[in-house]
């Protein structure tokens, strides 16, 4: 997002302008720009279950908040489910997706 010079607009640097402004438009558009990069860029199982937000830097607020920290208890979770994780009778690409 830094390449594209739009990492203003999640880390709360460039903040929503008023409806008064002429720049508004400009802003909606790099909004909705960065909000469909983050929303594509999640697994399906998780997109589906991101609550609706207007903003880009809502959305990011709200993923930081779920997994930017460490949890332990989550952490073993996936540990032990990655270690028990069986092919059966998956085919090999839906077994390599839930490996991943």
């Amino acid at each position: 997002m830094s390449a594209k010079h739009k990492l203003a607009l999640i880390d709360g640097n460039c903040p929503n302008l008023g409806s008064a402004s002429p720049l508004l438009i400009l802003w909606e558009r790099n909004n909705a720009m960065v909000f469909s990069w983050l929303l594509n860029s999640l697994a399906k199982n998780i997109r589906n279950n991101v609550p609706y937000f207007e903003k880009a830097r809502e959305l990011w607020q709200d993923l930081e908040e779920r997994f930017g920290q460490s949890n332990k208890a989550r952490l073993f979770q996936v540990q032990n489910d990655v270690s028990c994780l069986f092919q059966e009778d998956m085919d090999i690409s839906n077994y390599y997706t839930k490996a991943k």
